[in-house]
């Protein structure tokens, strides 16, 4: 469900906030002289200053409830404002944040920065947000921060303003504290280019021209993975001040056990680059007009795919014509290739949008004194023997050596088992036709070729199950497809036993030849799904219907289950005492709860997640979190978000539809261009596994006199760790301390 932008705007509470001081002795005090405890530096509109700031001190506080009438006749004078300018000088570079604690239900704050010249004219709203988690923990103190904040030329001062919003008949229980805004020292000029190794699952952002997080080395890739997982690793090499760094390749050699006598081929290192480009805003409701903001999100094997403009804020994407390539704006309303007759998208087609990657790592420049981003994935091989390996990557600028990073990887002795849970995501695509890159919030039609390489990349990315899109509701669409769909999935390596249809829905019939029907297209699809090996086929139900609208369902949901069938479908906790008899799974959207969870399992059934959040938030920290191991802390069955390919426009411009796209992997022609928000979702799905794995040691070992006290020591890391606060949980050393205890439960005594 999408809210209209223009009701968070018409909604949103405006905060002016900005202090009659100059920026000399406001950059220079550690003391903080904007602090909401400071004598009438405040006039408050319906917010206050209050006790319970960060440090116990004052901070400010909105607390109310939008009305309907509020959103009807908005006006700006509910918040805190001040009315001073902080001059600024737009050839020096700014950091700005500040705290947010926020209860349940009520929305982030969001910061303007908006720059006036020395007339005191509006130039423009330069920043509409700052970089945070997409889901912080509620009721708790959050940093929301931007670094290296550049202004316009005639930039002479600025007003910071503070927002947070809410649709009508919601309620706001926000505080503010400890808003800093400072001008950003100058770093020592490089004389030489550096190359760093970086966390690579991290909210960490890294842009071109911005400093590099502080827990960086110059030393050396470490992994450690049991055979068949896939594990990413980062490097970034830093342009001299003074030149250009020219034709950078990075080449992976093979890794060799410490005995000399194992090898892992250095095919099975993957190396790309991370892109930076224009996306809108933070997440997937939180389109702005005109908010662009750059992030690194595209791993390409070829820089040159996509071009960014910054001072434009315009991505560019290669096409590959027969005739030649062509750069192809995408970033604006109106898109160049996509054209939406009558409000009503269109699939785009391969021919009309040849967009592909290379096959690859293609050479880069990286300009002088910028980051460039590069992104190493190694696969275990199935057959890789339990060892210690050493390799390395070595990276160039033409033919000179820029440097030899080591890479050291151990190699686990146990078998890393499946998740307990179902690992599954809403798949968009449909087979049949020449093929496209989809568009318009519609199915995507692929070529076989696509299919395939789709279902490859599901795989590798620990969703093993994706759903079906089918519109089984057409048995003659059922017999042309099905068939071909599954054994696609089958070469993929994609699990057959249970299968989510969606697509067709099961509707709500009512007569004796409606229900008939409805019978015949379930056996339909059920006859050829077990020739394939199917055990469970669950269809899916109207979305997220509620009501009478939900209750007409019922016969429908009786006819699935005895024709053979289950039934799924997005819904809310509230229809469990309606149709929690007929529901075998529930896909239930935001935070994961305990409480809605246990009553599903009582009955037999089974609770999915989704929206928590949405595809395309370039953060792979927060989805290998998400949906790896706060599922498990909340007793969910797995996860089913959406989607793996949804656009509301161009997939590949987040500004020509009513919110951003919903996307993991972006098509191409002939395949998929990965985003690191993908690759910490597989991160969050091999989480599973390891505790899967841990859970079943422990169950192999209990009882056993040699191993009771690493299983009595093992229960209570799991204990702990099912009620940890995963927000603040190294998520790595966790890795490594279940990884210890699988391995003193497996050995040998």
């Amino acid at each position: 469900m999408h809210l209209p932008v223009q009701l968070f705007q018409r909604a949103a509470l405006l905060l002016l906030m900005t202090a009659g001081i100059s920026l000399v002795g406001y950059a220079g005090n550690p003391d903080n002289p904007l602090s909401f405890g400071r004598a009438n530096a405040w006039e408050t509109f319906h917010s206050s200053i209050v006790d319970g700031g960060r440090n116990g001190g004052h901070c400010l506080q909105i607390k109310m409830t939008i009305t309907r009438e509020d959103v009807e006749n908005w006006s700006g004078d509910k918040g805190a404002a001040t009315r001073a300018f902080l001059p600024v000088d737009p050839k020096k570079k700014y950091y700005l944040s500040a705290w947010e604690k926020r209860a349940e239900g009520t929305g982030g704050l969001w910061i303007h920065v908006w720059a006036y010249d020395r007339n005191n004219h509006a130039i423009g709203d330069i920043i509409h947000s700052l970089d945070r988690h997409y889901v912080d923990p509620e009721n708790e103190w959050n940093k929301i921060e931007r670094a290296y904040i550049e202004f316009p030329p005639k930039t002479a001062s600025i007003r910071v303003c503070l927002e947070t919003g809410t649709p009508a008949d919601k309620k706001i229980d926000l505080k503010i504290d400890d808003v800093v805004f400072r001008e950003m020292p100058v770093p020592n000029p490089r004389a030489e280019p550096e190359l760093r190794v970086v966390p690579a699952i991290t909210s960490q952002v890294i842009l071109p021209d911005t400093p590099l997080p502080e827990n960086t080395t110059p030393g050396e890739i470490r992994l450690t993975g049991a055979r068949g997982e896939y594990e990413p690793a980062s490097f970034v090499v830093t342009a001299p001040d003074t030149s250009d760094l020219e034709a950078v390749t990075a080449t992976a050699g093979d890794l060799t056990s410490a005995d000399g006598k194992s090898h892992i081929p250095a095919v099975q290192i993957d190396l790309r680059m991370v892109k930076c480009w224009m996306v809108g805003g933070r997440n997937w409701t939180g389109i702005l007009p005109g908010v662009k903001i750059l992030r690194p999100e595209l791993l390409l094997k070829d820089a040159g795919m996509l071009k960014v403009n910054p001072t434009e804020k315009a991505n560019y994407i290669r096409l590959n014509f027969p005739d030649g390539p062509r750069y192809s704006c995408v970033s604006n309303a109106e898109d160049e290739v996509f054209v939406r007759p009558n409000n009503e998208g269109l699939p785009l087609l391969n021919s009309k949008f040849p967009v592909q990657d290379a096959s690859e790592l293609q050479p880069v420049t990286i300009p002088r004194g910028t980051n460039q981003q590069f992104w190493c994935t190694l696969h275990v091989p199935e057959n890789a023997v339990p060892s210690r390996y050493n390799g390395e990557i070595t990276v160039k600028a033409g033919k000179k050596i820029l440097d030899k990073l080591p890479v050291r990887l151990t190699v686990l002795p146990f078998e890393l088992l499946k998740p307990y849970y179902i690992s599954s995501i809403y798949y968009k695509g449909e087979l049949g036709g020449a093929g496209s890159i989809g568009a318009g919030n519609y199915s995507n039609s692929k070529n076989e070729k696509q299919y395939l390489a789709e279902m490859i990349n599901l795989r590798e990315h620990g969703v093993d199950n994706p759903s079906i899109h089918l519109w089984w509701n057409n048995p003659a669409e059922t017999e042309r497809s099905l068939s071909k769909i599954l054994a696609i999935r089958r070469d993929a390596g994609l699990d057959n036993r249970e299968l989510f249809i969606w697509g067709g829905n099961t509707g709500a019939p009512q007569t004796p030849e409606q229900l008939n029907a409805l019978k015949a297209q379930v056996k339909k699809v059920l006859d050829i799904a077990h020739r394939f090996g199917a055990q469970k086929v669950y269809f899916y139900g109207i979305d997220e219907a509620a009501g009478e609208k939900l209750l007409a369902e019922r016969k429908a949901w009786e006819i699935v289950h005895q024709s053979g069938g289950l039934v799924y479908v997005a819904a809310t906790p509230g229809i469990f005492k309606t149709m929690g008899d007929l529901l075998d799974i529930i896909v239930l959207q935001g935070s994961p709860k305990k409480e809605p969870v246990s009553s599903w399992h009582k009955k037999g059934h089974k609770v999915l997640n989704y929206a928590f959040p949405q595809a395309s938030v370039e953060d792979s920290e927060l989805y290998r979190r998400n949906y790896g191991l706060l599922l498990w802390q909340n007793d969910y069955d797995g996860a089913m978000n959406h989607a793996y390919q949804a656009a509301f426009g161009n997939p590949y411009n987040d500004f020509d539809g009513y919110c951003r796209d919903e996307i993991m992997a972006y098509p191409t022609v002939d395949g998929v261009v990965d985003t690191i928000e993908w690759e910490g979702y597989r991160e969050g799905v091999d989480d599973v596994r390891y505790v899967t794995t841990l859970q079943h040691a422990i169950k192999n070992a209990d009882g056993k006199p040699q191993y009771q006290k690493t299983v009595s020591m093992a229960k209570a890391f799991l204990a702990d760790l099912k009620k940890a606060d995963l927000y603040k949980t190294d998520l790595d050393k966790t890795r490594r301390q279940m990884v210890d205890y699988i391995l003193q439960l497996t050995e040998k005594k």
